[in-house]
């Protein structure tokens, strides 16, 4: 069985049907929700030295807001076992256009090698809930009203 081409709406009128391309729709979709992987590689030397993974990461599209921005560590490896740590991501570089990330890498007291990072990350500017009329008539404040006029 195959389902294509339905178009829910509220009320007892249908309007005209609207087909939008893939590329159209994704477009609007990663406005509020994009997700990516970051994998680096560095070669570091074994001089008591720490580095640092940065990466400047650009959105595909511009957010409707400063999103939320997670990572997920993948993998961490490297030729003399350095140690890294945690990616983080400072507020003040989030921007509704993209983020930048870091990871610290302590290669103190070993040798030369190379060192690889893996990791994914989520950008998150979802509407919250209540903006489609999901919340009751009672949430809202005097003067508001809803997306339906009542």
């Amino acid at each position: 069985m195959s389902l294509a081409n339905v178009q829910l709406e509220r009320g007892e009128s249908a309007t005209e049907f609207i087909s939008e391309e893939y590329d159209e729709t994704l477009s609007k979709c990663q406005r509020f929700y994009e997700t990516g992987t970051i994998k680096q590689t560095a070669l570091v030397t074994g001089n008591d030295r720490e580095y640092a993974f940065v990466e400047n990461v650009h959105f595909v599209e511009t957010k409707r807001e400063t999103p939320t921005v997670t990572t997920t560590r993948v993998s961490a490896s490297g030729t003399s076992s350095p140690t890294f740590g945690t990616e983080a991501t400072n507020p003040a570089y989030i921007t509704d256009r993209g983020f930048l990330c870091t990871t610290q890498i302590n290669n103190t007291g070993k040798a030369a090698g190379v060192a690889t990072l893996e990791y994914n990350w989520v950008a998150d500017s979802e509407l919250p809930v209540g903006w489609n009329n999901q919340i009751p008539p009672s949430h809202f404040e005097d003067g508001q009203v809803r997306q339906d006029g009542q």
